[in-house]
């Protein structure tokens, strides 16, 4: 266990590998033990929230072989991975975790209004659809020009998928009805503003205060200090060059000047 764990600080994205591990355990108990029914108390359904009030938070964990399949589930594991890896990175471990609950948590509530609105109140949430198109969002704000291979193949750059993505959570929630494909969409818009810092207070990126013998300082002393060595490491680099150059001079032979 220690050996894990210490492999997954080192990775540097803890919570996306745990994220990950659980969905991949939840499926696979739901395939062993299909007569429990996992699925039904971890899904969101609005008419059950009072019931099963823990499922805002679960819904991203229930997928079995009929709701989402196994290419369903290794597809969205796969992505997690390497884009929720890269935002985690980008975060730290604690404030992803935060991110992630939020991308969780208000979608499936602004669902649940579009759904009263609808009247529409037997469409359940499952699996990380939902939280995983707002890291992806998250993702290709950050950073609009890398590049990716869509199916393996395809060179797609990053800010084009954040559109693609748009498109699949608009038209993929929406096929019912349309304005659950509206809503759905919503939570990607605070994905988008938070990831390009458009959120007043809630800076995008990791805590900038760094522990000191001194106590918790701003990142910025912290800076200016490691500045300040390296400029003098540097000065004496360069009385060290003019030093050895002066004495090579002076063993220079004279006859060797004539």
């Amino acid at each position: 266990m220690k050996d894990l764990q210490s492999a997954m600080r080192k990775n540097g994205q803890p919570v996306t590998i745990a994220i990950i591990c659980i969905a991949v355990l939840v499926f696979l108990l739901n395939f062993i033990f299909q007569e429990a029914q996992i699925t039904f108390y971890l899904a969101f359904l609005p008419s059950l929230l009072g019931q099963h009030p823990w499922s805002l938070l679960t819904y991203p964990f229930a997928a079995d072989v009929q709701s989402v399949g196994f290419i369903g589930v290794l597809f969205g594991c796969w992505w997690l991975y390497g884009i929720g890896g890269n935002v985690e990175r980008d975060l730290g471990p604690l404030k992803y975790v935060v991110f992630w609950v939020v991308m969780t948590i208000i979608p499936a509530l602004i669902m649940w209004g579009a759904m009263v609105l609808a009247h529409v109140d037997n469409t359940p949430l499952i699996f990380m659809f939902l939280p995983l198109s707002g890291v992806t969002i998250a993702w290709a704000t950050r950073n609009p020009n890398s590049q990716i291979l869509l199916m393996m193949v395809i060179p797609v750059l990053a800010k084009w998928v954040g559109w693609i993505t748009v498109g699949i959570v608009l038209f993929g929630y929406g096929a019912g009805h349309s304005l659950l494909g509206v809503f759905a969409c919503l939570h990607l818009a605070l994905a988008w503003a938070f990831a390009d810092n458009r959120i007043p207070g809630v800076p995008y990126g990791k805590a900038v205060f760094t522990r000191k013998r001194e106590g918790w300082m701003p990142r910025e002393r912290d800076d200016a200090y490691l500045e300040n060595v390296k400029k003098r490491e540097q000065e004496r680099a360069e009385r060290d060059r003019l030093r050895k150059m002066f004495e090579g001079s002076l063993n220079d032979d004279p006859e060797d000047k004539r």
